[in-house]
């Protein structure tokens, strides 16, 4: 039974493995901040940039005599739920820059109707563990917040001229 004491882990010599997933467990990682262009009204019919700000990643660590593990987590990917539709991202998405105001979103949504929506994402952190004697991979961790927002519909004026 392992126990501790001054941030030590106490009692007998471990497994790596199992020191890490004990790290892995007192990992405390930043709630994602959700982000979205256009920034307050969300509009029908107009390409929505999504992404996470920055995240940075987080380490922690577990002893036992004789052996001190490091565990890593980074972000890798965005899954969003809006609108009824899950949009998987293979990052946390781009921010939208006003100096490329064509470019396509890297990760985004268009909406096809107004009405209220809320935005929800889980962010997925890939886990690894390093220390003597070796290192390795663990089961990822996830993040989740949500953001209320109203998409409405704007019509457009052609004056012909």
């Amino acid at each position: 039974m392992l126990g501790t004491a001054n941030g030590v882990i106490t009692g007998p010599a471990h497994d790596p493995a199992v020191l890490a997933a004990t790290a892995r467990a007192s990992m405390r990682l930043p709630a994602p901040v959700i982000r979205t262009s256009p920034r307050s009204d969300l509009l029908v019919g107009l390409p929505t940039w999504l992404w996470v700000e920055s995240q940075t990643p987080t380490t922690a660590s577990a002893s036992v005599p004789g052996m001190t593990l490091s565990v890593s987590a980074r972000p890798i990917a965005a899954t969003w739920h809006l609108d009824g539709v899950v949009v998987s991202c293979p990052d946390l998405g781009m921010a939208y820059r006003d100096d490329d105001p064509v470019a396509p979103p890297t990760c985004g949504h268009t909406f096809t109707r107004p009405g209220e929506v809320t935005i929800r994402v889980s962010v997925r952190w890939q886990v690894t563990w390093s220390g003597d004697p070796g290192s390795g991979a663990l089961p990822d961790l996830t993040t989740t917040a949500a953001l209320n927002s109203r998409v409405i519909e704007v019509g457009a004026l052609n004056t012909g001229g």
